[in-house]
C-alpha cells in the first residue's frame, strides 16, 4: 500500500471503504490516500455509544415564551428590522449575548476578510448549540449544503462489520457544519438537526429552541427504524465550529461577527431552505436573508460579487460538489502505481540545492494548486537548503519583503591593502517563509550566491551535489565585498524566514514535500536552468517592497517562475464563478502579498 500525506497524520472516514478513499482524494489534497486500508480504522465509533443524554427541561415551553416576550420587547424599539408581515419568523441583533439557540452571523467587512482563510466562515450562518463561557463555544454552520448523500451502507460498526439494520434504499443529505471533526477529520463527528416534537424524538435528542432539536447519527437511524421518522426530516452536518473561552467574545468584539437572537419557526425555514439550496450557491442566499430580517440588506449589498465572495464560491466547488468527482478520478490502483513509478525517481532528485517552483494549473483538471490557501506559494521559486529524516527546510527566492539589510564592509584599497575606510550598503530582503528557528522572535536571514566568480574565491559552501547555489554568513558577504574585484551587492540574495515540510512517521507513507510533489502542486526545475533563473532573480534587488511598486514586482516574481518552467496559459480557458481563474488567481496573490508583506489588506483592490 502507498499513501500520500500532507502531514504525518493522514485521515480516514466513518464511511465505507471505496467511498472514503474517494472522498479523501477530493474533500482535502492535503490528505490523499491512494489506497484503501485492508481494515476499517478502530476509531469509528459504536452507533449505540453516540446516543446523546437528553438535556430538556421539565418547562421547555417557558424558554420559549421568554425569547418571544423578548422578541417583541426588541421590535417595539427596531421595528425597521423586524418582518413586520410574519411575526412567527423574527429575528434582531442581541449585541454581544451567547446563547444555545443563538444565530452567529459572519460580518462581510472585515479588515482583513476571509477571502485567503477558512473561506467557509465568510457570509456563514451558525447556530449555537452549546456554550459555556468559561470553557468552550460549539456552532454548527447551517448554511453549506454539499451534494453527497449517504446510504445505511456507506457505515460500518467500530470493528468494520455492516451495521445490522442497514437498509438499502435508505438516503441521508450530508452538509458541511464545519471544519473541527468534519469530512476530512481521522475522528469524524455528526450533528443531526430535525424539527420532530414526539417523545420518542424528544428521548434522543437535545433541545437548542422550541420544536428545534438536534440528535446523533444513532438517534436519527433509531427513529426511522423505528418507524417515527424518515430520513428526509433530517439534515446531517459533518463537523463543527468550535471557540475556546473567551475567542468568540474576542471576535464579536473586532466586528467579525454579529449575535441574533431568532424565533424556531425562522431557524425551522432555514433548515429546510438550506435543504433546498444548490451546493454551487455556497447557502449565499441564506445569509441575504438573514441581513434583510435584521434590516442590513444595504451594508450587504456592498461587499456582494466581491474577492470574498468569489473565492468563497470556488471553496464551494472545491468542498461542497463532490459527487460528480468520485467519478472523474483514476481509480485508486492506477493512481498508486503512478505514485510508485515517480516515487523513486523524487527521492533521489529532490535534496538540498534542488529548485522547485509552484506546479502550473493542470491540463487534466486545470485547478491552481494554491488558490484557497497557502497563496504565498503561488507562482513561487524554492531553494531546498536542508533535507532529512524528519523535515525539509527551503526558501522561497522571489517574493520581496518591505524590509531591507544593512551590511558594514570595510573596503580595501587594492595594491595597499589596508582598510581605507568602512561604507553601509543596504540589500533589499526577501520572504522565504513564515517559519524562524524555535526560541527566536526574529526569523533568521540566508544569504545565497549562483555567481562563478564567488564560487572560484570560495565565498561561502555549496548546497548538494550539483554546487549551483552557495550558502554564506553575513561575514562571507562583508569580506567578499571589501574586496571590489571580487563581489558586488547584486551578487547575493538576502532571504529572510523558512518553508518547512514535516514528513511522516509512518510506514509506507510519504509525507512532506515529496507528498506535495506527487500531488501536482510543486514540481522540480531542472538544475541547468538555475543560472538563468538566479539573474532573474537579483533583479528583484533593485528596491523593497512598497504600495507603489506592488504590481511591478508581482509581475518580476511572475517572469522568474514562469523562466522556472511555470505557465498560466491554461487560466484563461477556466471559468471560476464569475471571472476568469486567471483573474481569481492574480487577486488571490495580490491579495496576499498585500496583506501579510506590506499589512495593507486595501491594496488588494487597488484603493
Amino acid at each position: 500500500m502507498t499513501r500520500i500525506s500532507r502531514h504525518p497524520q493522514g485521515g480516514s472516514y466513518m464511511y465505507s471503504e471505496a467511498l472514503a478513499c474517494c472522498i479523501l482524494l477530493l474533500a482535502d489534497q492535503s490528505h490523499c490516500f491512494l489506497h484503501p486500508s485492508s481494515s476499517r480504522p478502530s476509531h469509528w465509533p459504536h452507533w449505540s455509544s453516540l446516543l446523546p443524554s437528553s438535556s430538556l427541561s421539565s418547562s421547555e415551553g417557558e424558554d420559549e415564551d421568554w425569547r418571544d416576550f423578548r422578541a417583541k420587547l426588541v421590535m417595539s424599539h427596531r421595528q425597521e428590522g423586524v418582518n413586520k408581515t410574519d411575526t412567527s419568523h423574527w429575528a434582531y441583533e442581541s449585541g454581544d449575548a451567547i446563547e444555545v439557540g443563538s444565530l452567529i452571523l459572519a460580518c462581510p467587512e472585515q479588515d482583513f476578510g476571509r477571502g485567503l482563510r477558512q473561506q467557509y466562515f465568510h457570509k456563514s450562518v451558525v447556530l449555537v448549540i452549546a456554550h459555556d463561557e468559561r470553557s468552550f463555544t460549539k456552532g454548527i454552520i447551517l448554511n453549506r449544503p454539499t451534494d453527497l448523500v449517504f446510504g445505511d451502507e456507506n457505515f460500518c460498526n467500530r470493528d468494520g462489520s455492516p451495521l445490522r439494520d442497514a437498509q438499502p434504499g435508505r438516503r441521508w443529505r450530508c452538509m458541511y457544519g464545519g471544519e473541527v471533526k468534519g469530512l476530512e477529520s481521522d475522528d469524524p463527528e455528526q450533528t443531526i438537526l430535525h424539527c420532530l416534537t414526539s417523545d420518542a424524538a424528544k428521548e434522543v435528542s437535545s433541545e437548542v429552541l422550541n420544536n428545534v432539536y438536534w440528535t446523533t447519527m444513532a438517534g436519527a437511524r433509531l427513529l426511522v427504524t423505528d418507524g417515527h421518522a424518515s430520513p428526509d426530516d433530517f439534515l446531517v452536518y459533518c463537523g463543527y465550529a468550535g471557540w475556546s473561552a473567551g475567542q468568540l467574545a474576542g471576535e464579536l468584539d473586532r466586528g467579525a461577527w454579529m449575535m441574533l437572537q431568532t424565533s424556531s419557526g425562522l431557524v425551522a425555514e432555514i433548515k429546510r431552505t438550506v435543504d433546498a439550496t444548490h451546493p454551487e450557491r455556497a447557502g449565499l442566499d441564506t445569509w441575504n436573508m438573514l441581513v434583510e430580517k435584521i434590516g442590513r440588506e444595504l451594508e450587504a449589498s456592498k461587499s456582494e460579487g466581491r474577492f470574498d465572495d468569489l473565492m468563497l464560491l470556488e471553496w464551494a466547488r472545491h468542498n461542497l460538489l463532490l459527487k460528480h468527482k468520485l467519478f472523474a478520478k483514476k481509480s485508486v490502483k492506477e493512481e498508486s502505481n503512478a505514485i510508485v513509478e515517480r516515487l523513486g525517481d523524487l527521492v533521489e532528485s529532490v535534496g538540498p540545492g534542488t529548485m522547485i517552483r509552484s506546479a502550473s494549473p493542470s491540463a487534466e483538471d486545470d485547478e491552481q494548486p494554491f488558490l484557497l490557501d497557502d497563496q504565498e506559494f503561488s507562482e513561487s521559486c524554492i531553494l531546498i537548503i536542508q533535507d532529512d529524516d524528519a523535515i525539509t527546510v527551503g526558501v522561497i527566492l522571489n517574493i520581496p519583503s518591505a524590509h531591507s539589510v544593512d551590511i558594514e564592509v570595510g573596503v580595501e584599497d587594492v595594491g595597499t591593502s589596508p582598510t581605507t575606510g568602512n561604507q553601509t550598503m543596504s540589500i533589499p530582503q526577501r520572504f522565504g517563509g513564515r517559519f524562524g528557528l524555535k526560541g527566536q522572535q526574529t526569523k533568521p536571514t540566508v544569504w545565497l550566491h549562483n555567481c562563478e566568480r564567488l564560487k572560484e574565491a570560495k565565498v561561502g559552501s555549496p548546497l548538494g551535489d550539483d554546487k549551483s547555489f552557495w550558502c554564506c554568513s553575513q561575514n562571507d558577504v562583508s569580506s567578499a565585498l571589501a574586496t571590489t574585484d571580487v563581489a558586488t551587492l547584486q551578487d547575493f540574495i538576502c532571504v529572510n524566514g523558512f518553508t518547512v515540510w514535516e514528513k511522516s512517521r509512518e510506514e509506507d507513507t510519504v509525507g512532506g514535500l515529496l507528498a506535495e510533489i506527487l500531488s501536482r502542486k510543486f514540481d522540480v526545475v531542472p538544475q541547468e536552468w538555475s543560472e538563468d533563473i538566479y539573474l532573474d532573480l537579483v533583479e528583484q534587488n533593485e528596491s523593497i517592497l512598497t504600495t507603489q511598486n506592488l504590481d511591478s514586482e508581482l509581475e518580476l516574481a511572475r517572469e522568474a517562475w514562469e523562466n522556472a518552467g511555470g505557465t498560466s496559459t491554461l487560466y484563461g480557458k477556466e471559468k471560476c464563478k464569475g471571472t476568469e481563474a486567471e483573474a481569481l488567481a492574480n487577486m488571490a496573490r495580490k491579495s496576499w502579498w498585500a496583506t501579510f508583506l506590506l499589512e495593507d489588506p486595501s491594496l488588494r483592490f487597488g484603493k
